[in-house]
């Protein structure tokens, strides 16, 4: 809209009918008026705050759409692959990928991909804190570092004006340390004896045996191969493997129980992997939970 200071009604708020295209300009005059009343209206009674800079700031974004906050948080992401090489190492930038996914799937398991920045409270951290500890078998370390990577999204929604209030001030994104009941001599016996319904089951039943009569983490069983087995000269078996985590060698003596259940996941198979299909994370999690 374009008009000269001769033509302005300042008092009124309009332009001189006089003017050729007045009635157009006057008409888009009312309806933005109109617009910021309602505004105005709406945040006082939502928020019980108001200023002429706030209420400006609200009626500007109206024109623009608020992003979910998976777009937020993907622009955030594209943002850090932009400075890799420069400002950040390329380990940093996948570490922030990889919270990225982690928390794209948190969503979706609960339904709520389309979650705007504005739902974000402290529920919701603290029920991503819990799924990533319990669901996802993520270290306590780990969850602070993806904590901290939501929170450059929030502050990044706080920066744009899609938020007026952070939700991390509610909340301590150090993750305090859960005791975790370890398992007794009894306990493994009873799991020894349990012969689960579900083949599927059984199959993660068996995976946590031999991770305890092993010592090998879910990730080195996961790419145990019937090669990594070696003999003796005097009969004793043991497996030798790089481990994932800290790529050092570790030679593991066999248990008789751990021989037993490698002989019944190799299904008389003398080459390849142990486990040909393995559970993820979280459904060997549960599983195992539930039994």
């Amino acid at each position: 809209m374009q008009t000269s200071p001769d033509e302005w009604l300042a008092r009124k708020g309009c332009i001189k009918a006089t003017t050729g295209n007045s009635s157009g300009i006057n008409l888009q005059l009312n309806s933005i008026e109109e617009c910021l009343h309602s505004l105005y209206e709406r945040t006082l009674r939502e928020e019980n705050y108001i200023t002429a800079e706030y209420l400006k700031e609200r009626y500007m974004q109206q024109s623009r759409p608020m992003p979910t906050l998976t777009e937020l948080y993907q622009s955030v992401c594209e943002y850090k692959e932009e400075l890799q090489g420069r400002t950040l190492s390329k380990a940093t930038v996948r570490a922030f990928k990889d919270s990225y996914k982690s928390f794209v799937h948190f969503l979706q398991v609960r339904d709520r991909a389309d979650c705007m920045p504005t739902e974000v409270d402290k529920t919701l951290l603290e029920d991503y804190r819990l799924f990533m500890l319990r669901d996802l078998g993520n270290k306590e370390s780990s969850v602070g570092n993806r904590l901290r990577h939501l929170h450059q999204v929030i502050r990044k929604a706080l920066q744009e004006r899609y938020v007026r209030e952070d939700p991390f001030e509610l909340i301590d994104i150090e993750t305090p340390t859960y005791e975790r009941n370890a398992l007794t001599a009894d306990d493994l016996q009873k799991l020894l004896a349990y012969r689960p319904h579900r083949s599927t089951d059984n199959h993660c039943r068996l995976i946590f045996l031999l991770g305890c009569f092993t010592g090998l983490a879910f990730s080195d069983l996961k790419k145990l191969r019937m090669d990594d087995v070696y003999t003796f000269g005097d009969g004793r078996r043991y497996i030798s493997l790089c481990r994932t985590k800290t790529q050092n060698r570790s030679i593991v003596p066999l248990l008789p129980v751990a021989e037993k259940i490698l002989a019944i996941v190799s299904h008389g198979r003398r080459e390849g992997l142990f486990f040909r299909e393995f559970p993820s994370n979280s459904n060997f999690n549960r599983t195992i939970q539930e039994i």
